[in-house]
């Protein structure tokens, strides 16, 4: 009897860990996450072996150009922002609102209230000082400015667009499926887990 309502007891925790995987919801490019505390829209993502590193700033205005920070074929010797052999750059562009009363941080360095990570080929990899980097920000999207210290802080009330990448030790094709996860802050003091699919439409 006792061996019966163990495994019924078994069973039913497996059926509750099933139900509450299947209930992350699944987004895509261009769709927004929220909580009550903090909003993100993926603008853009893709994989690449290296990012464009010239055009930081312009004399003339003091802005980055628009392409600075955005996705390249090539590699040119010397650009510190290029994938080591065997590994991916996946880079995407975010734009972060913060609804709370009080200022949200995101920083790779250390454990923050936001927080990004990337899921491929079964393993999840999270974001840190040496795999992670804020190349520019801007505050409406069109107007870009080079980002130069390792972390997002966004007052009561603020917004921003950022370009972001997260190198990983896998190579990603052009049609391979991988996640971007996001983490918000809520209300309860905790985080909700957000998934951004990428590719599946092409499968």
């Amino acid at each position: 009897m006792k061996k019966t309502v163990s495994l019924i007891l078994a069973l039913l925790m497996c059926l509750s860990l099933c139900a509450c995987g299947a209930s992350t919801p699944v987004f895509q490019i261009g769709q927004t996450i929220s909580t009550a505390r903090a909003e993100v829209t993926l603008k853009d993502i893709q994989s690449t072996i290296a990012l464009n590193n010239s055009g930081a700033w312009t004399s003339s205005t003091g802005h980055a150009t628009d392409t600075y920070f955005t996705p390249v074929d090539e590699y040119e010797p010397g650009n510190p922002y290029a994938a080591r052999v065997g590994s991916s750059l996946v880079w995407f562009e975010v734009e972060i609102k913060n609804l709370d009363r009080d200022s949200v941080e995101f920083d790779p360095t250390f454990g923050s209230e936001i927080e990004f990570q990337v899921a491929f080929d079964g393993k999840t990899y999270a974001t840190n000082s040496d795999n992670t980097d804020i190349g520019v920000e801007s505050s409406d999207g069109q107007t870009w400015h080079k980002h130069d210290s390792s972390n997002i802080l966004l007052l009561a009330g603020e917004h921003g667009y950022y370009r972001i990448y997260i190198e990983i030790p896998k190579e990603i094709s052009d049609t391979d499926i991988y996640d971007l996860i996001v983490f918000l802050p809520n209300v309860e003091g905790k985080s909700d887990r957000f998934v951004y699919r990428v590719n599946a439409e092409t499968k």
